[in-house]
């Protein structure tokens, strides 16, 4: 029933065309009726973003671990793009505002992840998928 409420509350909403601030603390509620998140976090806004923006490519510790599971791996920056971690070295978007050498936590989406041996050798791999 809840989720049959969503659905017509963003149907009445689009169809009247107005704007609606609707507060929850339903992380799966927030990212299907909302077109612009605000995460708070003891007042404060931590990121405001698109459902898929906040999903995908969360700026803080506690927006990665408000929505969803996320597997963290700490890592340096290793340049535009990489982040050398205990895994080796993992591509990573932009990487805007850190700089070569800074502390970063990598956040990887457990759908996202992919763990394979090779197949002519015995080196383990470990692969993810970005979403942009």
């Amino acid at each position: 029933m809840r989720e049959d409420m969503r659905s017509e509350i963003k149907k009445i909403q689009r169809d009247i065309g107005i704007t609606a601030i609707f507060v929850t603390h339903d992380q799966e509620e927030a990212l299907a009726m909302s077109d612009q998140i605000v995460v708070m976090n003891a007042g404060r806004v931590e990121q405001i973003g698109d459902p898929k923006d906040i999903y995908f490519h969360p700026r803080t510790r506690f927006v990665a671990g408000f929505f969803g599971d996320n597997n963290l791996i700490a890592g340096t920056m290793a340049g535009a793009g990489q982040v050398d971690t205990a895994l080796g070295r993992l591509p990573v978007g932009d990487g805007a505002g850190h700089v070569v050498g800074s502390k970063v936590l990598v956040a990887i989406r457990p759908e996202s992840f992919r763990i394979s041996v090779g197949i002519s050798t015995s080196r383990s791999r470990v692969s993810g998928a970005s979403a942009s």
